[in-house]
C-alpha cells in the first residue's frame, strides 16, 4: 500500500472514530455533573402545584417533612444518570404502583444522606434549562420514617422518594423533596409526581462539592 493510500485510509478511520465519540460528548454536556451536592432541608413546604419536568412542587398534604426536620442537612451522591432502557422499563410498570417500585429497586445511581439515614437513588436524570440543568432523582425507598396510620402503609407499599434540583453550571442551586409520592416516568425521561401523595419540602443552598 502506498505512502498516500495509506494515509487516506487512517483519515478515515479517524472521522469514524470522531463521529462516535462526539455524540456521547454532546449529550454529557446535556447533563448536570454527577458527584456529591450538598443542601439544607427548608424550612417551609415548596411552593406551585404537581411537579413535571421543569414544573413546581406539590405544597397539597405538606404536613410531614423528611426524617430530621428543618435545618437539617442533605447529602446527595449522584454516581451516574438512568439510561434509556431503564426509562422504558419503568414506563412499562407505571400501572401497578407495587410492579413500579419493584422494577425502580433494581437500579444504582446513588444514595440520598439526611441526617443518619441513608436512601438509594434508584432512577436520575438531568436536562438541560436554559443556564441551568434540572437534576431528578427517584428512591424506591420513602425518604422519610413515616409512622403507623395510613399514610405510613401507603408511602410504604406504593410510594417512594422523589427529589428535584435545578443547579447553574457552576453546581448551585435549590430543589424540592417528596417524602413519598407515586411518580408517573415516561419511555421519553418526563417525570410527572402526584401532588395527592406528595409532600414537598424546600432544599436551600445547594452546592457541588
Amino acid at each position: 500500500m502506498s505512502q498516500k493510500l495509506r494515509g487516506a485510509v487512517h483519515f478515515v478511520v479517524l472521522l469514524g472514530l470522531l463521529s462516535a465519540v462526539a455524540p456521547f460528548g454532546a449529550a454529557q454536556k446535556d447533563k448536570a455533573p454527577t458527584g456529591t451536592y450538598v443542601g439544607t432541608i427548608g424550612q417551609s413546604a415548596a411552593a406551585g402545584g404537581a411537579a413535571r419536568a421543569g414544573g413546581g412542587a406539590a405544597a397539597r398534604g405538606a404536613r410531614r417533612g423528611p426524617e430530621g426536620g428543618p435545618g437539617r442537612e442533605i447529602t446527595i451522591q449522584i454516581n451516574s444518570y438512568s439510561d434509556p432502557i431503564e426509562w422504558s422499563q419503568l414506563e412499562g410498570a407505571q400501572n401497578n404502583p407495587s410492579n413500579f417500585l419493584k422494577a425502580l429497586s433494581r437500579f444504582d445511581h446513588g444514595t440520598i444522606k439526611i441526617g443518619p439515614q441513608t436512601y438509594p437513588i434508584n432512577a436520575a436524570r438531568s436536562t438541560p434549562a436554559g443556564a441551568h440543568h434540572h437534576i431528578y432523582l427517584i428512591s424506591a425507598k420513602p425518604l422519610t420514617t413515616a409512622g403507623p396510620g395510613a399514610r405510613g402503609r401507603q408511602a410504604a407499599g406504593t410510594a417512594g422518594g422523589y427529589i428535584r434540583l435545578t443547579v447553574d453550571s457552576n453546581g448551585l442551586g435549590d430543589g424540592a423533596l417528596y417524602t413519598a409520592t407515586q411518580v408517573v416516568v415516561k419511555a421519553d425521561g418526563d417525570i410527572q409526581a402526584r401532588a395527592t401523595a406528595a409532600t414537598a419540602t424546600k432544599i436551600e443552598g445547594i452546592a457541588l462539592q
